[in-house]
């Protein structure tokens, strides 16, 4: 299947303008079965589709392959079984550090072990997971940064776009879009059963794709990104040519997979600890997110809050984790001492010209902009 030929059935799906998202969700899916695995969290406020969109997605594909959960706990996850090349679909789970690692031992090592004194459950893996959440955070960095995250379109075109779908919905044209929607649930489900999972893919171009950012997690972005290179140039399998290495069949992946996949990573809001970042700013930010609520009243920090310890200590809540959030400060050179004259014990802070200023997710960006082919 073509890649344009997936975005005008999904434009008839109503994904609207989650069309990116919504084709990096196929995407994920399509390569359940084989060793390109891609996981994706998405994330964003309620009520504008998350799930929705999760799930008109996923229901293009068999449902034998998925699992739906709806705030699965630990101890019903380790009793699924096995979950290998299987896509595991969760709303809105509890956060819970033990399913953390459910999760991260799932994704990245395949199986999952939980042991009491009377019993033994073993969960086989790996699985792809897609999860949707209104708190990406509760996910944990380590998690985060095995999956692709990515945000909800939250702009006022996309509620609107909403709204009239719904109400389409309840018109005559509404029965019209039903049937459409079956006969493509129908055509896509076909579709995946015979495409064949047991063709490798390969990427003569690997050695040259550049990441122009030095973010973090390099590695784990690297092969998420060469995962969905993979994931276009296998749903484009009956289009290319199978090659034989010895006991390898295999298609090959061209230019026109890595531009694809570039445009679908820039255009979706990634919300991703992995931007161009030195280690030490990364480590403050998530410092941020784990402290937010003792820190601030709101989650957004601006030279008044930070100025404020010295004359209105009222704005934080608590005294030790302010002081922990000025030694990183400090650390990071955003800072500079201002002894107050006259005033004994006193400090005032001024900002050096390199603060970032704003909440700390915009500290982040999407390192993804910077890959290229050298």
């Amino acid at each position: 299947m073509k890649i344009q030929e997936l975005k005008e059935d999904l434009k008839i799906l109503g994904v609207g303008d989650n069309l990116n998202l919504a084709l990096l969700l196929y995407l994920a899916a399509t390569v359940r079965k084989t060793r390109y695995k891609i996981s994706v969290l998405v994330s964003g406020p309620a009520g504008l589709g998350k799930s929705h969109l999760a799930k008109t997605v996923l229901d293009l594909f068999p449902s034998e392959d998925i699992l739906f959960r709806s705030r699965i706990t630990p101890a019903s996850l380790v009793r699924q079984g096995d979950l290998s090349d299987k896509i595991l679909f969760i709303y809105e789970k509890y956060e819970d550090p033990q399913f953390a690692q459910y999760i991260r031992e799932l994704i990245s090592e395949g199986e999952v072990t939980y042991s009491t004194a009377n019993e033994e459950h073993v969960l086989k893996g790996p699985t792809t997971l897609i999860e949707t959440t209104v708190n990406s955070e509760i996910f944990g960095i380590e998690n985060r940064s095995r999956c692709f995250v990515a945000g909800i379109n939250t702009s006022q075109e996309a509620r609107e776009g909403i709204l009239c779908r719904q109400k389409l919905l309840r018109t005559v044209k509404g029965f019209i879009s039903e049937r459409a929607t079956k006969c493509l649930q129908d055509k896509h489900r076909t579709f995946q059963k015979n495409l064949n999972h047991n063709l490798a893919v390969g990427i003569p171009f690997a050695e040259q794709i550049k990441l122009g950012a030095s973010p973090y997690h390099a590695p784990r972005i690297m092969e998420r990104t060469l995962n969905l290179i993979s994931s276009i140039t296998f749903l484009n399998q009956n289009q290319r040519t199978v090659e034989t290495d010895g006991e390898t069949r295999y298609i090959g992946a061209v230019h026109d997979d890595f531009y694809e996949a570039k445009q679908i990573l820039t255009s979706v809001h990634i919300d991703e600890d992995d931007a161009s970042l030195t280690r030490d700013l990364v480590e403050f930010i998530v410092f941020l997110r784990e402290h937010k609520r003792e820190l601030f009243q709101n989650r957004t920090f601006t030279r008044n809050q930070v100025t404020a310890v010295a004359t209105e200590g009222s704005r934080f809540k608590n005294y030790n984790v302010t002081a922990k959030y000025f030694k990183k400060l400090s650390a990071l050179g955003f800072l500079n001492e201002l002894p107050v004259r006259g005033l004994k014990n006193r400090i005032d802070y001024s900002f050096t010209d390199d603060f970032p200023i704003g909440s700390a997710d915009n500290l982040l960006a999407n390192c993804y902009s910077t890959l290229s082919l050298s």
